[in-house]
């Protein structure tokens, strides 16, 4: 059990309507959400806890529940941004396993899998600037999925994402790495409007903004700078707002999601915690 508070989302929804909204993307695996009215009783009888949202695991369960094998690699993104500055950490024995697992999983912590090199080939190939983007990319990851995650990300105003808020899954009966969502409850911000000044109040909001965003991740970076990036994530966008991330499907959820959601936030003890 994952029960997520969101104290900072005012109307509790946003995590689940992203990953609910995101089941409707295609090539972007998603996850199982629930809303939770969690009650403890530790003896001297139950005690409401308000809200919560349940975001299903991504461990072995998520694996066998959508008929994979239960071994293959999953990782999730602590600190990983396919730097060159972070492979040694993520340095492997012959045997595909962490030469020091500590070290390992302060940049990715390992959910499942003992053979990691298929992770190492594909960080190494997208630190080295030597290497063609379109090789690695065509070798290392699943082309479809890297669009869907970036595109998605974007409508989505997601705006902590680039070194966590992230797993990989390494499927052993595809040569690609897929990229999983993870942590939407801070999504569906209006992205803040730009000055034209040189105050340092103005240039760290243009730092932040939009494409800037996604600078600091490599894969990403690489990925945006390719010729036609552009125009790829715009005729993509414009057929996810069609249909998937379209008005119509935000407001069926959230009329869904309403009723079940207002009549407890609206009381306590979750009204005297919001922030």
């Amino acid at each position: 059990m994952q029960l997520n508070k969101h104290p900072y989302d005012r109307s509790r929804l946003r995590n689940k309507l992203a990953f609910d909204l995101m089941r409707r993307v295609p090539h972007l695996p998603s996850l199982r959400t629930q809303f939770v009215h969690l009650w403890i009783d530790e003896g001297a009888g139950p005690v409401d806890q308000g809200l919560y949202t349940h975001v299903e695991a991504v461990t072995k369960e998520y694996l066998v529940n959508r008929g994979r094998d239960e071994d293959e690699p999953l990782y999730k993104a602590e600190l990983f941004q396919f730097l060159p500055s972070e492979l040694d950490e993520l340095a492997l024995d012959a045997a595909g396993e962490p030469r020091d697992e500590a070290r390992f999983e302060r940049r990715l912590e390992i959910k499942r899998g003992d053979d990691h090199r298929a992770l190492l080939r594909a960080a190494a190939d997208v630190a080295d600037p030597g290497i063609p983007f379109e090789r690695t990319l065509a070798r290392h990851f699943d082309a479809d999925n890297a669009l869907a995650w970036i595109t998605t990300n974007i409508l989505l105003g997601q705006q902590d994402v680039g070194s966590h808020n992230y797993y990989l899954h390494d499927p052993l009966d595809a040569d690609a790495l897929y990229f999983l969502p993870w942590d939407y409850d801070g999504a569906f911000e209006t992205e803040p409007e730009l000055r034209d000044s040189f105050e340092s109040d103005a240039l760290r909001t243009r730092l932040a903004h939009g494409f800037a965003r996604l600078h600091d991740n490599r894969f990403t970076r690489r990925w945006l700078e390719r010729p036609g990036a552009h125009e790829r994530l715009v005729a993509a966008a414009t057929e996810l707002r069609r249909d998937a991330l379209s008005d119509d499907a935000i407001d069926a959820l959230l009329a869904a999601y309403v009723p079940q959601v207002r009549p407890i936030v609206a009381r306590a003890p979750d009204i005297g915690f919001v922030a």
